[in-house]
């Protein structure tokens, strides 16, 4: 373990200086995931896959003084600098921001809405393309990310499981051999992984279908959330489909069945509009162009 000196906290720190006028630039530009335009885009708008990781020797940071948490940013602070786990890295000190700051980061899916609300010392670290981040103590020390344009779980699963293993060379893990890797959500421990799908579904609202999709992925251990995940509304008819469970699965087992439910749900919003089309066409034209006129 780290000292949880006043110096070495403040290495962190002082590498995260500009994370104000770094979120005021941020706010400036179209995330990369929206620029480009992935596999299945009409309906698929990103993947992204996160990875639970404790430190050992470390309490959760729910139970963490700031002691600890600042020895967490420090070091994980400390390998991310001195290595190439990240290609040209940015720190941001959470602490530094305006709520306004915590929202743009939430907007472009780089913060969850928990991390933003932490009171402790906290950090996020992130390349300049915006592929791959971490949050550092959030509700795990640290919540990997790995996010794609489009229907790409092997693009994102390879960017994000090579800087788990070269961090894992670096930084010792809080993990069982019973258990797998331990995280503060019991629903997290054992792969730690999260997949999460974000789609556009509009015909499948306009039809009333959602209640029906809900409940068939409840069954197969599947969820279906809003725009930012867990406990926020589907804004724009846009979900997130993601899996709930990790302990006893494969990382293999849990993408595959993400994505064989993703394409299921595709379909469906592809009938979805097609019944539409067929049934209100008239309707939906008379929106349009209403929609356009306002417009003008």
């Amino acid at each position: 373990m780290k000292d949880g000196t006043n110096n070495s906290s403040a290495a962190w720190q002082l590498a995260a200086a500009d994370s104000k006028r770094y979120c005021n630039e941020l706010a400036k530009s179209v995330p990369a995931w929206l620029q480009q335009n992935g596999p299945h885009s009409n309906i698929v708008l990103s993947t992204r896959i996160r990875l639970a990781r404790n430190l050992a020797n470390y309490p959760f940071p729910s139970i963490a003084d700031n002691k600890d948490l600042n020895s967490v940013n420090n070091e994980v602070w400390e390998v991310l600098s001195e290595s190439q786990l990240l290609p040209a890295p940015h720190f941001i000190d959470m602490a530094r921001l305006l709520r306004l700051d915590r929202e743009i980061l939430v907007e472009r899916r780089l913060a969850s809405p928990q991390f933003i609300e932490r009171k402790g010392p906290s950090m996020l670290a992130l390349t300049p393309d915006e592929s791959l981040s971490i949050m550092i103590n959030e509700e795990d020390h640290l919540r990997l990310q790995a996010i794609q344009p489009g229907l790409a779980i092997a693009a994102a699963w390879d960017a994000i499981s090579k800087l788990d293993d070269r961090l894992s060379e670096n930084l010792e893990y809080a993990f069982s051999e019973r258990f797998g890797y331990l995280t503060a959500c019991p629903t997290n421990t054992g792969t730690g992984i999260r997949v999460s799908i974000l789609m556009h579904l509009p015909a499948v609202v306009m039809l009333d279908e959602v209640e029906e999709i809900m409940k068939s992925l409840a069954s197969r251990g599947m969820t279906m959330r809003g725009f930012y995940g867990e406990g926020t509304d589907a804004n724009g008819n846009m979900f997130q489909i993601s899996n709930q469970l990790t302990l006893g699965k494969t990382e293999a087992e849990v993408m595959s069945e993400v994505e064989k439910i993703v394409e299921e749900i595709k379909g469906f919003e592809h009938l979805c509009r097609s019944r539409i089309i067929l049934d209100k066409g008239n309707f939906m034209l008379d929106q349009i162009w209403r929609a356009y006129g306002m417009l003008r």
